[in-house]
């Protein structure tokens, strides 16, 4: 089986810059930054859950602190502007899951979470649920591949949603279902989930963001998406 394609991440919610279907295009257009008063408010208990959610990740204290200060005014991270490059990218695998985390200039981060179908694929059927819950069998030439999870986490921020996909002779690959999207954020909220298929192995979950960051409008859409080709999974997002 191929390895794991590398997990690309740089933003969960920022404006997308690149070329999208027209379904979703005018989702993804950058505007001035919102006059309205809605703005990002933290409380004293989210701001330490920032602060220990870095603390996870090995940011060290004092740039965490500028972070969440930075956050706090309404500046957004390197880690969610489109076109941030990482300067350091790590992989950890374990239960059955592979966790890449990328750091950034500014020292924000961004964490992304798929199975290790590798992994899971190995044992051949000996054991068909793993940690991360994803089960794996296959039938003659088809590979079938069920219940997997995939995370997208800027720390302030995260979504995901869980998908089926198949493979036919390692070719041919298809998301046949989607579904139980989840999210976490800080600061703000959410609304208007949904899913787009963009084809037949790329699936999209989509939100509205109710903040304004600076040179970002209130209620501009975040989405990430699950890419499928061969027996390789990844993530992208804007």
């Amino acid at each position: 089986m191929k390895r794991l394609g590398k997990i690309i991440l740089s933003a969960l919610c920022a404006i997308s810059t690149l070329a999208l279907p027209a379904s979703v295009a005018n989702a993804a257009e950058v505007t001035d930054a919102s006059t309205s008063e809605t703005t990002l408010s933290l409380t004293s208990s989210e701001k330490q859950e920032l602060l220990s959610e870095l603390a996870q990740y090995d940011v060290s204290p004092q740039t965490a602190d500028k972070l969440v200060a930075n956050l706090a005014s309404g500046q957004i991270w390197d880690s969610a502007i489109p076109g941030s490059t990482p300067v350091k990218t790590e992989k950890f695998k374990g239960g059955d899951v592979i966790r890449t985390v990328d750091t950034f200039k500014d020292g924000s981060i961004s964490v992304s979470t798929l199975p290790d179908f590798d992994s899971i694929a190995s044992r051949d059927g000996k054991q068909t649920r793993g940690i991360s819950g994803c089960q794996y069998h296959a039938s003659g030439k088809m590979r079938y591949w069920k219940n997997c999870d995939s995370t997208v986490n800027l720390i302030f921020i995260s979504m995901g949603f869980m998908f089926n996909y198949q493979t036919k002779s390692h070719k041919s690959p298809r998301i046949t279902s989607y579904r139980a999207y989840h999210h976490h954020i800080i600061g703000g909220s959410l609304s208007g989930f949904r899913f787009d298929r963009i084809s037949s192995s790329k699936v999209r979950l989509s939100s509205n963001f109710d903040v304004a960051f600076r040179g970002f409008p209130v209620g501009w859409t975040c989405w990430m998406q699950v890419n499928v080709t061969g027996d390789n999974a990844w993530t992208s997002h804007n």
